[in-house]
């Protein structure tokens, strides 16, 4: 899909070079291949934090040893709670070496359920054999494993706590979604997908991508029954508006194709988040696409990414152009807000080889005055920051 392709591009593929993708796996149940079952993976240094540090204004981020295009002899990523004050909590940290093209027991956050205080992440274990998820409690230090399928594009938390959601990939209904427990057993779910699905906050419904087709699948997952419905174009979902609402990225095709942020309601309607950005006018205007919008001080600030595939927050003006907030090159992820100012990590200007700072800070917008917070170590890469309280599509 455009929107995935894009959102590689402009995060500059950081993970793909990093991660292994899973490519094999027996039916549930089944037991592993020999080479899988050689496979170790390193012991995780883990710890934990309190429910009441991962409250409005906290954030979990992964942070890692690698930035864009470099491949140390060692690399050591760490899921870690970053509370309001900025002290860095690591609840979950690997360091594993460069052998045989892959590093072994590295991983991305692939989900994060706020109500459970779980993260699930994505474990690499080698070209030859799939990753591991890992479903870890930061608050108990409980962990529990599966397997990602042959065919398993991304995964998610069953929020009911059973076990995981899983996007496998294929043509039309091989492109499908199924729910497997942590007993093994597999439920196949209504619908079909094309990766990166979003479970609800409360937890009952789940939004996806239709795959080959631009509908969506709205799926009630207590009911196991499937809805669709049809999104302005291209969309893919980034986060929850509101409860009835999801804010997406949106892509035309053709001789006016382009990007627009829109919100995407369930009961079928739409409505406009920002401009209309042509992909013709990308060299000139230097705006590829939208990637999150946040309301501040009474204005809507958005995520803009450049053509390098770096990000910066733009405002609109009265013209409708777009007007650089400065002191915001490199912007990796808009967290979210404190009152009139924006939560901010920056991961360095990918246009300019990644210089730059690599903090998590406040910013007024307005009067560009800038809080850090955290401020990464040298060598220090951000690969994912997202709020406590949350819920973000499923990241592949």
């Amino acid at each position: 899909m455009r929107d995935a392709l894009i959102r590689r591009t402009v995060r500059c593929s950081l993970t793909a070079a990093l991660l292994a993708v899973g490519l094999a796996a027996g039916p549930a149940g089944a037991g592993l291949p020999d080479e899988e079952a050689r496979t170790t993976l390193p012991e995780p240094t883990t710890a934990t934090v309190t429910a009441a540090q991962l409250g409005r204004g906290s954030t979990v981020a992964v942070i890692t040893t690698a930035g864009f295009d470099e491949r140390p002899s060692e690399l050591t990523t760490s899921l870690e709670v970053i509370t309001p004050d900025g002290v860095r909590h690591p609840v979950y940290s690997v360091s594993t070496p460069f052998e045989s093209d892959a590093y072994v027991g590295d991983f991305h956050l692939a989900d994060w359920r706020p109500e459970t205080h779980t993260a699930l992440l994505r474990v690499v274990r080698g070209h030859t054999v799939p990753d591991r998820l890992v479903a870890y409690d930061v608050t108990t230090g409980e962990m529990r494993t599966t397997t990602m399928p042959r065919r398993g594009l991304s995964a998610g938390l069953d929020p009911a706590g059973a076990g995981v959601l899983l996007a496998l990939s294929g043509h039309g209904p091989r492109g499908r979604l199924v729910a497997r427990g942590w007993d093994g057993t597999t439920t196949r779910l209504p619908g079909t997908t094309g990766g990166a699905p979003i479970t609800s906050v409360d937890g009952r419904t789940l939004v996806t991508g239709a795959g080959e087709r631009r509908t969506w699948w709205i799926i009630d997952l207590a009911g196991r029954r499937g809805t669709e419905l049809e999104p302005p174009g291209g969309c893919g979902p980034i986060r929850w508006l509101d409860s009835d609402s999801i804010v997406a990225s949106c892509y035309t095709e053709g001789d006016d194709s382009g990007n627009q942020l829109m919100a995407v309601h369930l009961d079928g309607t739409s409505t406009r988040l920002g401009t209309f950005h042509p992909f013709a006018l990308t060299r000139r205007l230097d705006i590829l696409a939208d990637g999150d919008v946040r309301r501040a001080g009474g204005k809507r600030w958005y995520v803009t990414w450049r053509r390098c595939g770096s990000g910066v927050v733009t405002a609109a003006t009265r013209s409708g152009d777009r007007r650089r907030v400065p002191g915001t090159t490199g912007l990796d992820t808009l967290v979210g807000t404190r009152g009139d100012r924006l939560l901010l990590a920056r991961g360095g200007d990918q246009c300019r080889d990644g210089r730059g700072p690599k903090v998590l800070e406040l910013l007024d917008p307005r009067t560009g005055t800038a809080q850090v917070l955290t401020r990464l170590a040298e060598g220090e890469w951000w690969r994912s920051v997202i709020g406590a309280t949350e819920v973000r599509h499923w990241a592949p």
